[in-house]
């Protein structure tokens, strides 16, 4: 079904999964994409789990809760961020929001996204 959807697409192709996947994991990590997209900000648990699989795929890193109306801050989103890098490394890692942020306040919403890109600056 995956390759139907993407049949012709010639761009990187994402596949955003919400919720624990831990249970599906391995199987998502034999689809035909290129970036599997997962909340591990509401799941950090999803990190040990990863560490023991190998994927060729980038991880779209949720380091944002897309759930909570209120923003994080850039060290805890740098903490959140670390652990991934332990675990997936920083070359198969992308970082974005848990979810979509729709249901959040445009303030918080904004606020999440601005210390999200605080915290990926850290990096360079």
């Amino acid at each position: 079904l995956v390759d139907t959807i993407f049949a012709g697409v010639k761009c990187p192709k994402a596949l955003h999964v919400c919720g624990y996947v831990g249970s599906i994991f391995q199987g998502l990590v034999e689809l035909n994409v290129d970036i599997l997209d997962h909340e591990f900000a509401a799941h950090p648990e999803l990190l040990d789990l990863i560490a023991q699989v190998d994927f060729p795929q980038t991880i779209g890193f949720g380091c944002v809760r897309s759930d909570v109306n209120t923003a994080e801050s850039v060290p805890e989103i740098l903490e959140r961020v670390k652990k991934g890098i332990d675990s997936i490394g920083n070359c198969k890692m992308m970082l974005d929001p848990d979810c979509g942020l729709r249901h959040l306040s445009p303030e918080v919403a904004r606020e999440k996204l601005r210390n999200m890109v605080k915290a990926k600056e850290e990096f360079q």
